[in-house]
């Protein structure tokens, strides 16, 4: 026991050692002779410091302190250096700076203008700039508010030209420091300050300023800070670069912790093993090639790397914690010989190819879009590409699409061109006839620089998918990337897009166009009044001349038979062509119905899954906000829907065995939040001499029910919103709906039960609603043999009644399980997902995260016919979508049929038409369920299909 702990201690000794020894020596490791001789001549730097706690400043003039402090001091231990503190004000720091009187500023944020005189190194640090006003300022969101008024702002602050770029009304008060800032503020002397909110919220609280709120800008991104160099001092750069990069993960997170808490660290951090994080330590930057021409996605502009995937490359930053530096090349071409030499140890964005899969791995995809066709404007739209096969079709040198179009359409005559640009020119000289690209590039290039001349003429059925390639003898590289994408949230993506594919056009406002414009209308309508008074002159006579001819007309019947076949026949013709009309909006209905519901599952499954977490009561606040909303739009597409079934006469009465009460209860539930949101009284009254059991269309009686409830919430300020549940005679039941809201005159009652009907036009505009609930809820009441009216007094209250005809249920007890507890029955079951988006992946595994099932994904259904042959005995049942990539959820079914005739199948998909649903059992699925998820009916049919 005795030899085992001296060798444990004289182990430890020696690894100690060892790392102190590798400390010492890092400096002579990392640097170049040439580096050492620099440190060993010039062994003190001068370093500008201002009072910028917590970031940095001096307490005594002679040492620093701070988040970047803490930096640089870890920089000098490495290199070597000693330092001279210049403590001195922001503005004279850079003006010293820009004359050589000190060597660095260890705390700056990039402007185009400093270039000019400073070299900038990485970023290693971000600070929020937020906007500070008074605390009774309610007036003021963002700096678009701020435009006439007086903005408070440091001189030399980074931002000033940006802002003033975007917001020239603003008015500028500029500042010596902080403490003056704060006083203009106080005195009513400047509306708000800008600054950095690490900064203003530690002097307010030191120097115990009250009155002053600040809120985060969102104009600019968060900008970030970095050691500034004397331009004539590259090799000090170079030195000081190094030594930022040898600062480890741990370190720079510590540094973080003791200056800004555990929080600074936690928000951006992955969730990496151990092995990926070693990997990191010791990697310490990793080199980028991108496509140096290739905008909005990416390009290399004074070399700086900009764009979209520039975007998504600062988030990774910030997220794995290592520098990545760009290796700049000046085509695709080259950035792929540099990736395959093992120059670059990633590429930002690129297709997967099997040829580079010889030396690059590949994440999922982050960014799709459709591969679209690029004539002259003018052109008809292209259908198909087999179309213009025979001509000749331009395609970047370089891209993957030149290989796939190949090898689909052999034949097909492909130019390949040096850039987007290069092959845009090519078809507007008319040397090609089209340019194939990506949709997103395109269009951008064509609004930048071909507007008028170029346009979008087809549409391929590929898209291009885009994904963050990395080398492959370096598999962790790939986890940590994969990692780092799926972390970032779809609004974070958005928002990525929007920045560089919206479009902005700020104009002013021409008022001697407009009133040319009027003079023009004034003279059209003079015209108009004019030939009405010819037309109406005119009439008279023809109505002379046509009472003459009905005289002689009614002489002539021996046509008459022919004429009465032909205008049945034009009859025809217009019914036939109403009946078209109708189904087109049918489905475009559908197609809508579709789109949405796809985004709709995401935010009520993601939202159903966070409120199964633990939650503060807050945070449960806004989600369960968040699901009401969102069922609430669910709502409304459900009612558009109901309203296209009605006009194609397709809506149904479906007949069930259910418990009443459990339907009032659910339909309370619902509207229990809205109502106490409201502070008013929700008040149910149920007939204890009243069955509970009936048979009848429970679905669409708490349909009728939640849109008569949610009106009168909505309708009604104070008082009480009441539903009382009676029987008038033998299977007749009658429900009343009625509040003490703002009542209805008895012209609105006259137009209540329209379509697309509200009270009036400013009751749309205060309440908002569709105008289509009490529509669809009439017309729900006629189907079940019911009827419907209205008593209401304005300013009193309503009271809507409705009597349907619902029979007695034959069965006394309709079970009321609970299917949540039942589904831990089905533990180490095995199912198979089939289904592309990622979010909707991530609610189903949440959905039955707790039940033990094992899920296996299948991103389309080719994927799911490979899967499914190669394991066909592994699984129990099958969750298929529609709507697919490669292969759709009807010929995947399809396949697997052909495989095995017993499996279950069920549909999962965002096509909610009844027609959808008799479409998926004739394709061979067993069930068809709707997204958004309805987690009760998925837990129903899993247990139903799986406990057999």
């Amino acid at each position: 026991m005795k030899k085992t702990f001296i060798v444990t201690k004289l182990l430890s000794i020696f690894f100690i050692n060892i790392l102190l020894v590798s400390n010492l020596l890092s400096y002579d490791f990392n640097l170049t002779q040439e580096e050492r001789d620099y440190v060993k001549n010039n062994p003190i730097i001068k370093v500008g410091v201002e009072q910028w706690k917590p970031a940095i400043y001096s307490n005594n003039g002679k040492d620093i302190d701070g988040v970047t402090g803490d930096f640089l001091k870890e920089i000098l231990k490495l290199t070597g250096f000693k330092i001279k503190v210049i403590n001195d004000k922001w503005s004279n720091i850079i003006f010293a700076l820009e004359n050589k009187s000190i060597d660095i500023i260890p705390a700056t944020y990039f402007t185009k203008e400093r270039e000019k005189f400073g070299l900038y190194g990485d970023s290693y640090f971000k600070i929020k700039d937020f906007i500070y006003m008074r605390q009774n300022n309610n007036e003021i969101d963002s700096l678009k508010d701020l435009e006439g008024k007086i903005l408070a702002i440091t001189k030399n602050n980074g931002r000033i030209t940006e802002i003033k770029k975007n917001f020239p009304k603003i008015k500028f008060a500029f500042t010596k420091d902080y403490n003056e800032a704060i006083n203009l503020l106080l005195n009513n002397k400047a509306d708000a300050i800008y600054d950095s909110q690490l900064t203003m919220d530690t002097m307010l609280r030191e120097n115990m300023v009250l009155g002053i709120k600040g809120i985060a800008q969102t104009t600019f991104k968060t900008p970030s800070l970095h050691i500034f160099t004397q331009i004539d001092k590259p090799i000090l750069h170079s030195i000081l670069q190094k030594g930022l990069r040898a600062i480890s993960k741990q370190k720079r997170d510590e540094i973080k912790v003791k200056w800004l808490g555990a929080s600074a660290v936690n928000e951006d951090i992955l969730n990496l093993t151990l092995e990926q994080k070693e990997y990191l330590e010791n990697k310490k930057i990793i080199k980028m090639c991108i496509d140096p021409n290739w905008m909005p996605f990416e390009k290399i502009e004074n070399g700086k790397h900009i764009g979209i995937s520039a975007d998504y490359i600062e988030l990774f930053i910030q997220k794995i914690g290592i520098s990545i530096a760009l290796i700049p090349t000046k085509t695709w071409v080259e950035s792929l010989e540099k990736a395959k030499n093992r120059e670059c140890d990633i590429l930002a964005l690129a297709s997967n190819t099997s040829k580079r899969k010889k030396y690059m791995n590949f994440t999922k995809p982050y960014l799709t879009s459709p591969i679209v066709i690029a004539t002259r404007a003018g052109i008809p739209f292209i259908n198909d590409l087999k179309q213009i096969i025979d001509k000749k079709l331009g395609v970047t040198k370089g891209y993957s699409l030149h290989k796939k179009l190949k090898k689909q359409y052999p034949s097909i005559n492909l130019i390949e061109t040096d850039s987007i640009q290069d092959g845009l020119k090519k078809v507007e000289n008319g040397k090609i006839f089209a340019c194939l690209d990506d949709s997103i590039a395109l269009n951008y290039e064509i609004q930048k620089n071909f507007l008028g001349t170029i346009a979008i003429s087809g549409k391929l059925e590929d898209k291009h998918k885009l994904t963050l390639a990395t080398r492959n003898d370096e598999p962790l590289l790939t986890q940590i990337f994969q990692k780092a994408i799926l972390s970032i949230d779809s609004a974070t993506k958005q928002k990525i897009l929007n920045n560089w594919i919206a479009l902005k056009y700020e104009k002013e406002i021409d008022y001697g166009l407009i009133w040319k414009i009027l003079i023009v209308i004034s003279i059209v309508g003079i015209f108009i009044i004019y030939r009405q008074w010819l037309l109406k002159k005119q009439n008279k006579k023809l109505q002379y001349i046509v009472e003459e001819k009905t005289k002689d007309l009614k002489e002539i019947n021996e046509n008459l038979e022919n004429k009465i076949k032909k205008r049945t026949k034009a009859l025809e013709i217009e019914k036939e062509k109403a009946q078209e009309a109708t189904q087109i909006k049918s489905d475009f209905l559908a197609n809508m119905s579709h789109e949405i519901r796809t985004p709709m599952n995401g935010i009520i499954g993601m939202s159903h899954l966070a409120l199964k977490t633990t939650l503060n009561n807050k945070q449960k606040n806004y989600i369960q906000k968040i699901e009401s909303s969102a069922k609430g739009l669910l709502g409304i597409i459900n009612d558009i829907l109901d309203f296209s079934k009605i006009e194609a006469g397709k809506l149904t009465i479906e007949k069930i065995n259910f418990d009443m009460s459990k339907i009032i209860s659910n339909v309370i539930n619902l509207m229990e939040f809205n109502a106490t949101a409201k502070n008013l009284k929700l008040i149910v009254n149920y007939d204890k001499k009243l069955d509970k059991n009936f048979y009848g269309d429970s679905l669409r009686i708490s349909q009728i029910l939640i849109n008569l409830l949610e009106n009168a919430i909505k309708f009604t300020n104070t008082g009480e919103v009441s539903l009382k549940i009676t029987q008038t005679e033998k299977n007749i039941v009658r429900f009343e709906v009625k509040d003490t809201g703002i009542g209805l005159s008895q012209n609105q009652i006259d137009n209540l039960f329209q379509s697309f009907s509200q009270a009036d036009a400013t009751t749309t505009r205060k309440y908002g609603g569709t105008g289509l609930g009490l529509f669809i809820s009439k017309k729900l009441v006629n189907l079940m043999q019911g009827k419907i009216w209205v008593k209401s007094k304005v300013d009193i209250g309503t009271n809507f009644i409705f009597e349907i005809e619902l029979p007695k249920s034959h069965i006394e007890n309709i079970e009321q399980s609970n299917n949540e507890i039942k589904m831990k029955s089905l533990k180490d079951k095995t199912i198979l997902v089939v289904e592309d988006n990622l979010i909707n992946q991530e609610i189903i595994l949440g959905i039955l995260e707790d039940s033990g099932i094992i899920i296996d994904i299948a991103n389309n259904g080719q994927e799911a016919i490979d899967i499914f042959k190669t394991n066909k005995n592994k699984y129990q049942l099958i969750i298929m979508d529609i709507q697919m990539p490669i292969m759709n959820g009807y010929e995947a079914t399809k396949r697997i049929r052909e495989i095995d005739k017993n499996i279950p199948i069920i549909a999962l998909t965002a096509n909610a038409m009844k027609e959808d649903a008799i479409k998926t059992l004739k394709a061979g699925m067993n069930e068809h369920l709707n997204k958004p998820i309805d987690v009760e009916n998925l837990y129903k049919i899993l247990l139903k299909y799986l406990q057999i």
